[in-house]
């Protein structure tokens, strides 16, 4: 326990006198990082960025794999762009057999790696817009 709070405090320390313009996302300071292609996702982790790419047809609306709101406008199948703080998460099949065991049958997606782009202040699933 003591070793996982040791390093918690490192990753918040390492962060300290870093770039306010890279940082700062939630004062508006933030110049968002732009992202045309899956390779630069994990790169942009934990920043402000923006998605320029086409709008999956699906169910789930995302721009290069990641997950995003495509609901006013509906940008489905059209080129488009978003911007938010982008996330990622990882679902084994032991984190699914977990929940199957606590819950019964859910829908999912099955394991794998997964992204999703939001707001920074509402923490809800960023807004496709039309490209400019």
């Amino acid at each position: 326990m003591r070793l996982v709070l040791a390093a918690l405090a490192a990753v918040g320390l390492a962060g300290c006198g870093s770039d306010p313009k890279e940082s700062d996302v939630s004062a508006g300071n933030a110049r968002p990082i732009r992202v045309t292609r899956r390779e630069q996702l994990d790169g942009a982790l934990g920043k402000l960025v923006t998605l320029e790419g086409e709008v999956a047809w699906t169910k789930t609306p995302t721009i290069l794999g990641v997950d995003v709101a495509s609901d006013s406008p509906d940008l489905r199948g059209k080129w488009a762009m978003a911007t938010g703080l982008l996330k990622k998460w990882v679902v084994t099949r032991e984190d699914l057999d977990r929940e199957l065991a606590a819950r019964g049958v859910f829908a999912h997606r099955g394991p794998g790696t997964f992204y999703r782009l939001v707001e920074s202040g509402t923490g809800r699933d960023a807004q496709v817009q039309p490209l400019p």
